[in-house]
């Protein structure tokens, strides 16, 4: 009996040092830590502010100098430049900290970053800032279109049956007067929107950037848009926001 133990035991641990013997595969290597991107933060030109440094290139167009600080793990840039009288954008990339671009003059813009790195698919988005491109030297400016706080864009919302609409307006003379919001709750797409519909309400405001107790019902898609006005009669229409109300 003890040699058929020792016999087994011999075994068990010749089975041991043949299974941990080297498999033959190589060790799989580390893999390196992949950075993400981090966003730049924005220099010139300033929030909210007139650029009356660019460079004249024709009646209609000046050239415009972009300047942000440095982003961490960047290897590229993507400037965007959205015009907010026709919310069209121009991109261009490049590896530096500023870029020039050829904008139309007297017209307002608002313009971001976006930083890339070579290692990752991942980016990261500056804010946002905007300013007026000057053209002509004129006594007063027109205000910037109004940005949509609440509801965001898009949003959906239950269980209501009044809000409160609330956006952003600015300009660069700070003589803002009034506001006014129409708003529309249909079925209807929004390339059929049209706000002199009869069913559109209307709401008027001096200074104040929102209005309150607005009746909404369960079913429909609602679209609004405020007009900016300064007390020297110059005014701007922002785009079209939606929301739904279920």
């Amino acid at each position: 009996m003890k040699k058929q133990l020792l016999y087994i035991t011999i075994i068990s641990l010749a089975l041991s040092a043949c299974s941990g013997g080297d498999s033959g595969e190589p060790p799989t290597p580390p893999q390196p830590e992949v950075k993400i991107p981090t966003a730049a933060s924005l220099v010139s030109p300033a929030n909210n502010t007139e650029c009356n440094e660019g460079t004249i290139v024709s009646a209609d167009l000046s050239s415009v100098l972009f300047q942000w600080n440095p982003s961490e793990n960047t290897n590229t840039y993507t400037l965007k430049v959205t015009n907010l009288n026709t919310n069209t954008t121009q991109e261009q990339s490049t590896s530096n900290t500023s870029q020039s671009m050829a904008l139309l003059r007297g017209t307002p813009f608002s313009w971001s970053v976006i930083s890339k790195s070579n290692s990752t698919t991942e980016t990261a988005e500056s804010g946002t800032f905007k300013f007026f491109n000057a053209g002509a030297p004129v006594e007063n400016h027109t205000p910037f279109p109004a940005e949509a706080i609440s509801p965001s864009r898009g949003a959906t919302l239950s269980d209501v049956t009044s809000i409160t609409l609330e956006w952003e307006s600015s300009d660069i003379d700070n003589d803002l007067a009034s506001h006014t919001v129409k708003l529309l709750g249909t079925s209807e797409a929004l390339d059929q929107v049209d706000f002199s519909d009869e069913a559109t309400t209307t709401y008027e405001t001096t200074t104040a950037q929102s209005v309150s107790e607005v009746a909404v019902e369960a079913g429909k898609i609602y679209y609004w848009q405020v007009t900016s006005q300064d007390e020297e009669g110059n005014s701007a229409t922002s785009e079209v926001f939606e929301f739904r109300v279920n």
